[in-house]
């Protein structure tokens, strides 16, 4: 008991330090309309409040080093504006740029235990790896990981971590839309306004009516997470 409650004190600790600036939407779609197309990610961000919008997408994958197959990594697909709103994430090397989001351009930013389980502590920039049939560049090394999310979905049974640009992971995925992003707002936006105005605007995207979003779609805040633990 004392151990769980610790670690449930620690991501509680986390949720305060990031403060206001951030929801997440979770839209799994409709069975007419599946998850987020680009023009719909573009309706997000006109959002009053909305600074920017961050698409992710997700998967498990092996990877392949030195002719040796790796355990099962896990895959995160990022854009360019997630860096730019988490500058702290990279410890060498670089974040992606825009000209990489087109879904063509395998590189790839790797965690420290990527590194020593996969690259076998190889953790030169420009060292190739194949990752579900295709060949990644390393651009760069991802700084050890206290968030959230890591603490929520940790794998001790995982090889590392992999962030390449969000459209290669759907295309490895075979679809189309992403089904969650990562929304920025001004710290001093009253978060339950923003959060109206984006249903508003899911209930838009989706056609549903709020007696039905949930079906839809989520949204959920560093606040509401805290108030269920």
């Amino acid at each position: 008991i004392t151990i769980v409650s610790s670690v449930t004190g620690s991501v509680v600790d986390q949720f305060e330090a990031l403060g206001a600036g951030t929801l997440t939407i979770t839209a799994q779609g409709t069975s007419v309309k599946h998850g987020l197309e680009d023009e719909d990610i573009e309706k997000l961000s006109k959002v009053s409040g909305v600074e920017a919008v961050a698409p992710t997408a997700s998967l498990s994958s092996t990877a392949v080093y030195d002719g040796t197959v790796s355990s099962v990594v896990q895959v995160e697909g990022r854009d360019a504006v997630y860096f730019q709103h988490n500058d702290d994430t990279i410890q060498s090397g670089r974040y992606f740029n825009s000209a990489e989001m087109g879904g063509e351009t395998n590189v790839a930013i790797v965690d420290t235990d990527f590194v020593a389980n996969v690259l076998g502590d190889n953790s030169s920039l420009g060292t190739a790896f194949i990752l579900n049939g295709y060949e990644y560049t390393v651009i760069g090394i991802k700084s050890a990981d206290s968030s959230v999310s890591s603490a929520l979905s940790s794998d001790s049974d995982s090889g590392g971590t992999v962030i390449i640009p969000y459209r290669n992971v759907l295309k490895m995925s075979v679809m189309k839309n992403v089904t969650s992003v990562e929304v920025y707002y001004a710290e001093d936006a009253d978060t339950a306004t923003l959060e109206d105005a984006l249903s508003a605007c899911l209930n838009e995207i989706f056609e549903v009516t709020d007696d039905t979003a949930d079906e839809a779609y989520s949204i959920s805040s560093s606040d509401s997470l805290v108030a269920t633990m």
